[in-house]
């Protein structure tokens, strides 16, 4: 096509005074281009042969992308002001949460996570042993740390992605990533879940109050959890999801033990015993806290447990080298430990001050006291002699 040929096919557009799709105008342009087409026809059959296609199949681009502005941009636009919660000019603008898009975040994370704990779906690699363990390859969509990390960040956090990553014993093996051979299972039904109340933290933030059905023939046939959002490029979960109660079954399971944390403790639990921050422990209920310092209680992590002690001014009893030396023969062996605060899962926390308070549970028909101090930091910690 020579310089000539490029003015008369780009003339049409040059006369365009702005980007607004007009009906004359590509009627005007559909003549021409079947003008030139039939002036192509009387070329020269080599010229023609080649030239023709090419041109216009350019031209039929161009009128895609021209007739397309109006319906693409309007639309947009409609979406982005029809969701816009912010002031008009500002240049962050984010979705309204409404309760179904709450719930819908709810359950597709519930699928996002469950699919990473079963090894990446029904694709998953094989099993091998390493350091006398059974592992499995991850299926090919999550053979990577950063395919990971990518799909759970579509419905999680940045910062609550890489947490779950970091507690599922994922390793590097011939340059594959692999995780435990296990096989997760959960009993709560998110699909069903209802809102029973919203609570806006502030422009970003929510805390959501999820009733959810538990499927299996159990006295209480709902569990409450309160879930954070976040808006972070969309509404995403700010806290890992509890999406189990008891029916996590790993395959190497120590059959001795006989309580269990939820996932979303095991998560919290693996997480703070890697570094023992306390910023793993954000936003987390009193009862589950207890519940983690029973877990490193029963698995003699004395260091975790110790980390779990409030450190409030007037509330520390013992130094940490001081815990280091206490004799075995001093503290809970491992079966008189599930004997011993069996029914703290089920109990109730009962606040007693303005930093202090209790957890009152059930155990061999008598009732017990768990007792638990809120530091400085907001944070639900341990006390000293935590049993009454």
């Amino acid at each position: 096509m020579n310089e000539k040929m490029y003015d008369k096919f780009l003339q049409p557009l040059k006369n365009r005074t702005d980007l607004q799709p007009d009906l004359k105008f590509k009627e005007n342009l559909h003549k021409k281009l079947t003008s030139m087409a039939h002036e192509q026809k009387s070329a020269k059959r080599g010229i023609g042969k080649h030239l023709l296609p090419n041109l216009l199949t350019a031209a039929l681009l161009l009128i895609g992308i021209v007739a397309g502005y109006e319906v693409i941009f309007t639309e947009k636009h409609e979406i982005e002001s029809k969701h816009s919660t912010l002031p008009e000019g500002n240049e962050t603008k984010q979705a309204e949460l409404t309760e179904q898009i709450a719930k819908e975040t709810v359950g597709v994370a519930f699928a996002h996570v469950s699919v990473i704990y079963n090894g990446g779906g029904p694709e998953m690699g094989e099993v091998f042993s390493y350091n006398g363990k059974s592992y499995r390859y991850m299926g090919e969509d999550f053979i990577t740390k950063e395919k990971v990390l990518a799909y759970l960040e579509e419905v999680y956090t940045k910062e609550v992605a890489n947490r779950i990553y970091g507690a599922m014993d994922f390793i590097e093996y011939n340059g594959k990533l692999a995780q435990p051979n296990r096989q997760m299972s959960g009993n709560l039904l998110w699909q069903d879940a209802e809102i029973g109340s919203r609570k806006k933290l502030n422009d970003l933030s929510w805390s959501i109050e999820f009733k959810v059905p538990v499927d299996q023939g159990v006295s209480d046939p709902f569990k409450i959890y309160h879930i954070s959002l976040k808006y972070e490029d969309g509404w995403k979960l700010d806290g890992s999801l509890p999406f189990t109660t008891k029916n996590s079954r790993d395959i190497e399971a120590d059959q001795n033990q006989t309580f269990q944390l939820n996932d979303e403790q095991m998560i919290v639990y693996k997480a703070f015993s890697k570094d023992l921050n306390e910023t793993h422990l954000k936003g987390l209920n009193p009862i589950s806290v207890a519940m983690l310092y029973v877990q490193a209680e029963w698995e003699g992590r004395y260091d975790i447990g110790y980390a779990l002690y409030t450190d409030r001014e007037g509330y520390v009893n013992w130094t940490k080298e001081y815990d280091k030396n206490i004799p075995s023969s001093d503290r809970m062996s491992r079966k008189q430990i599930p004997i011993a605060y069996a029914g703290l899962a089920e109990g109730k926390f009962i606040q007693t001050g303005d930093f202090t308070g209790y957890i009152e549970f059930t155990n061999s028909g008598s009732k017990h006291g768990f007792q638990m101090i809120q530091d400085e930091d907001g944070i639900w910690n341990v006390a000293f002699m935590p049993m009454q």
